[in-house]
């Protein structure tokens, strides 16, 4: 699919579901922005001063492991949600909260996926980039597949990802019109836009991974064998000689 289709099909897909979706981003919102706040209260964090007179409040260490820990469980969530409405499922609200048996093993997933792109970042930058592009599917992976390992789904994502790595750049370029334009609308024009990209992403993991499916099939597929032809021996037959 190219990048005009999977768009074209996100918006297919979301027609009708815009205004559920919005809600599903507004409860995303308020949900991890209330716990974050409740954490950092519970768990102060001190003020450090970057730079004279610019104060900025760190957070604890332990307030920010809540708050990844929390993000992760409701992204996990939120992801399920969208690979719902993008192939036609009913998608409910309490879909976002649905994935917690799940939350260990993506910690585990997402936190050696993070120290992977971070080494690529030391490297250089650019090998960085590439990782965490290599590793984008991880997500909607795991939840096609509950069961697979930590090392087999950064695997897969890697394999999924071969010669795709810049059409998914290219479809996350293609929005930045309208995250700028939404700067404009005070944030109001991504209720509609952040629904869109999801889907859109949905839509494309569903490609590359119909075709990486179909590709592993024609490799799976056992070469046709000949049929083998046993001829005959031929049986000599004496030439009779005429009678004189």
């Amino acid at each position: 699919m190219t990048i005009s289709e999977i768009k074209a099909t996100a918006r297919e897909r979301l027609d009708g579901k815009k205004k559920n979706a919005a809600i599903v981003i507004i409860l995303f919102a308020l949900v991890t922005g209330l716990i974050s706040s409740i954490i950092n209260k519970i768990f102060p964090g001190k003020s450090v001063e970057i730079m004279s007179g610019v104060v900025i409040k760190q957070s604890s260490t332990l307030a920010s492991v809540i708050d990844y820990v929390v993000t992760l469980f409701f992204g996990l969530g939120l992801a399920s949600y969208f690979m719902k409405i993008t192939r036609g499922e009913e998608a409910t609200f309490d879909e976002v909260f649905s994935k917690g048996k799940l939350l260990p093993k993506a910690i585990v997933i997402s936190i050696l996926a993070g120290i992977l792109i971070a080494l690529g970042f030391v490297a250089l930058i650019i090998p960085g980039i590439i990782l965490a592009y290599a590793y984008s599917m991880i997500t909607y992976i795991y939840l096609d597949n509950p069961d697979i390992g930590i090392t087999d789904a950064l695997k897969k994502s890697r394999e999924m990802m071969k010669g795709h790595k810049f059409e998914f750049f290219c479809l996350g370029l293609s929005f930045i019109g309208w995250i700028i334009l939404g700067i404009f609308t005070l944030g109001i024009l991504y209720l509609w836009l952040v629904p869109y990209m999801n889907v859109a992403q949905v839509c494309f993991y569903e490609s590359i991974k119909g075709n990486k499916e179909e590709k592993d099939e024609r490799n799976a597929e056992p070469a046709k064998e000949e049929p083998v032809v046993i001829e005959e021996p031929k049986e000599d037959v004496a030439e009779e000689k005429p009678e004189e």
